[in-house]
């Protein structure tokens, strides 16, 4: 203490690696000590940080994690991947047929118009041209049948207007 005499305690969030140590130091990003007089500071567990003042480690929020102990801060899943729940140590792939909601939070389905083909993909894709997807969640477009062609949505099939039919390609042409 100031006087000389005696010993005073770090404060939770710091710690003193040495006895009679003439100052306690802060806890370094990804630590803590969440009690007085610590001579080190303990790792935060994986899919958590330490709180700014170093006392308590909070989990990462949905949307974002940590890989391992002692991580300095959260981040932000990769695009494709989401963590629906707090505490994550990684992310989860959106399976075919949807994608990451906007704060990688959860999945939406793909709105009908777009598909998704494979698993962990950031977004949907519009569906090809003379092909179209008519339910939420495909993950894949089926092509216009002969005498059809696609809306301009692309989410249904239309018959060809009179005078047009359709070749084996799907490209309407008129007739002469």
């Amino acid at each position: 203490n100031s006087d000389g005499v005696g010993y005073l305690k770090c404060n939770a969030g710091t710690f003193a690696s040495e006895q009679n140590s003439l100052a306690c130091e802060r806890c370094a990003p990804g630590r803590t000590a969440k009690v007085e007089g610590r001579s080190t500071c303990a790792c935060t567990s994986g899919g958590h940080y330490a709180s700014e003042d170093r006392t308590v480690e909070l989990p990462c929020g949905p949307g974002t994690f940590t890989p391992n102990e002692c991580s300095p801060s959260c981040q932000r899943c990769a695009p494709g991947k989401f963590a629906n729940i707090s505490g994550s140590y990684g992310c989860i792939c959106a399976p075919a047929g949807h994608e990451p909601n906007a704060n990688s939070t959860s999945i939406v389905p793909c709105a009908p118009g777009y598909f998704q083909p494979s698993r962990c993909q950031p977004q949907c894709l519009r569906c090809p041209p003379g092909t179209f997807s008519e339910f939420p969640g495909s993950f894949r477009c089926a092509k216009a049948g002969l005498g059809h062609t696609v809306n301009a949505q692309r989410t249904a099939q239309v018959p060809c207007g009179s005078g047009l039919f359709t070749r084996k390609d799907r490209k309407s042409t008129r007739l002469n």
